[in-house]
């Protein structure tokens, strides 16, 4: 991928032995971190963030009654397949951006997970000279810092070599794009072994005969490091299983696996459709803490392999059963249950007669990670020799209408607030201290409640003010990550002190409108907002600049 990305030419024109000779320079400059340049990683972004904003305006659209053409107004059949058309289109491209920002990402992590390595061997170069103060410096000290050089450069080695495919990410990617959590467990395992393998190995090439090389080669004996080499054997195991399992349950139609734009962290997690996984989930965990346990035996005695008592390396044993398992009893074949007439409203049920629409019901149509609208398009349903197209029904988004509720709401209890003198009181009936002192016993937090009745005017003053912000701002949808995490701090205060006596714990609404206020400060506002616009006008804005600059 070219180093630079945006590229002036300068044509200026010299007189040489009577002739006039065009000179062409090539100047390079590098951009503004908003480029839309085809090989720029930032580009790519910006590409597939446009994209899906012209998708999701024209779904709105379309959700709305409007963009319809005239001519296909009267046929409801011509109207469905040709909105269902135009969305798959603009789903297509929204996926192919998404796929070159994937592309994109790859390389820029391949790059900055070598740096992320080389960072790492100078913090243990940090420590180890911080430590050496007070003791004093060690072979054991210059053997691990050799080992850390000595795989930091194979490690470079190896991600220069799969740069496109995400340097070190490249073996722990499965053939779905993802990150296999059957290959990430065992490559750390490995990663941990060839590091306690050197450790003693640089200490015997420059040590000389005597107690101190018997006592190295006596930490290398195979009884010592067997559970060990038990759970790097074990894991790998699993890992060459899973790889054949998957391919044998996907050529029998058992198992649909499709492939993400690219690799996220999370996929050690969750399954395919984004979704936690509880196996998944409870094999890295147990090898997480197995593998720190294994650290900390290694960095308390350098000169030997890790000794792991056998009840750690069967834990991992019963872990990776859990995982093997759950992959054995994983099946997304789809079924069909039933097929019935497609009716219209206001028409009688009936048998199914040639030339009606038919509804196909079953489970296992959309497999995992096919939730996208491009991968909905390419959906087909085969009967016989008749291939089905899914079409697209456009939907408007579904965070707006939980926009505007949590929004009104919020400013509809600040300004009620705001105006009633009862509320504004330290003390009285329907104040804000009586109804403090009343909870204070029964919060989740007294202290907080302590906090509160300091000066409890002020404290009524800030919730009001603070929700009527928090609703105008999700209403417009400026700031609305912003807001929503206010709102979601306002109800998680209340909840836990107003709220919490209520029982049982789902009377609460205080404990609804937080889980609530999740999402928002997740999705934020993509459309019909402030923020959007501000977005599409720095776009806009950037690409002038970008125009007038090349054109210069």
């Amino acid at each position: 991928m070219p180093q630079w990305c945006t590229i002036r030419c300068h044509r200026t024109v010299v007189q040489r032995g009577g002739r006039h000779v065009a000179v062409q320079q090539i100047s390079r400059s590098t951009h503004g971190g908003a480029c839309t340049c085809d090989d720029c990683p930032h580009g790519a972004q910006e590409g597939h963030r446009r994209a899906v904003a012209a998708f999701l305006e024209k779904r709105d659209e379309f959700a709305a009654g409007r963009g319809l053409p005239a001519a296909l107004a009267r046929s409801a059949g011509a109207s469905r397949q040709w909105v269902s058309d135009e969305l798959a289109l603009s789903a297509r491209t929204a996926a192919d951006r998404g796929r070159e920002a994937g592309s994109s990402w790859l390389h820029v992590f391949s790059r900055r997970a070598v740096l992320a390595v080389w960072i790492a061997a100078g913090i243990l170069l940090v420590v180890q000279v911080g430590t050496a103060l007070g003791t004093g410096w060690s072979p054991a000290r210059t053997a691990a810092l050799l080992a850390a050089a000595f795989l930091a450069g194979l490690l470079t080695l190896a991600a220069r070599a799969q740069s496109v495919r995400g340097g070190l990410l490249a073996p722990l990617v499965g053939e779905d794009n993802r990150l296999s959590t059957s290959k990430a467990v065992p490559a750390a395992w490995l990663l941990l072994t060839a590091f306690a393998g050197l450790l003693p190995a640089l200490r015997l090439a420059a040590s000389a005969p005597g107690p101190e090389r018997q006592a190295l080669y006596e930490g290398l004996g195979l009884v010592r490091a067997l559970p060990l080499l038990a759970i790097v054997a074990l894991t790998s195991a699993v890992a060459v299983l899973v790889r054949r399992v998957v391919a044998v349950r996907i050529l029998g139609q058992r198992l649909q696996k499709l492939p993400a734009d690219r690799p996220r962290g999370a996929d050690l997690l969750t399954d395919d459709a984004g979704r936690g996984s509880l196996p998944d989930a409870q094999y890295v965990l147990v090898s997480t803490v197995v593998l720190a346990y294994a650290a900390v035996s290694l960095a308390r005695f350098p000169d030997r392999l890790p000794r792991l008592p056998w009840a750690l390396a069967l834990l991992v044993a019963l872990s990776a059963a859990v995982y093997l398992a759950a992959k054995f009893a994983e099946v997304t074949r789809p079924l069909v249950l039933s097929v019935v007439r497609r009716r219209e409203p206001g028409d009688l049920d009936a048998a199914v007669r040639p030339g009606d629409d038919i509804e196909i019901r079953g489970v296992g149509f959309v497999p995992p990670g096919a939730q996208t609208p491009e991968m909905l398009a390419r959906l087909v349903v085969r009967i016989g020799a008749v291939h089905v197209h899914v079409p697209l029904v456009p939907v408007v988004g579904g965070l707006l209408p939980l926009r505007i509720f949590l929004g009104a709401t919020f400013v509809y209890a600040g300004l009620d607030k705001l105006t009633d003198p009862a509320f504004l009181s330290a003390s009285g009936a329907g104040s804000i201290g009586e109804l403090m002192r009343g909870v204070r016993d029964t919060s989740a937090v007294p202290e907080l409640v302590d906090l509160a009745l300091r000066s409890p005017v002020a404290f009524a003053l800030a919730i009001a003010v603070g929700e009527i912000a928090v609703g105008v701002g999700v209403l417009a949808g400026l700031l609305t990550r912003l807001a929503a995490l206010g709102g979601l701090l306002i109800s998680l205060s209340l909840w836990l002190t107003v709220s919490w006596q209520v029982s049982p714990y789902y009377y609460g609404n205080d404990l609804a409108y937080l889980m609530a206020w999740t999402p928002l400060v997740l999705a934020g506002a993509p459309y019909w907002s402030v923020d959007s616009l501000i977005r599409s006008a720095r776009s806009e804005g950037s690409a002038r600049l970008r125009r007038s600059r090349r054109t210069a």
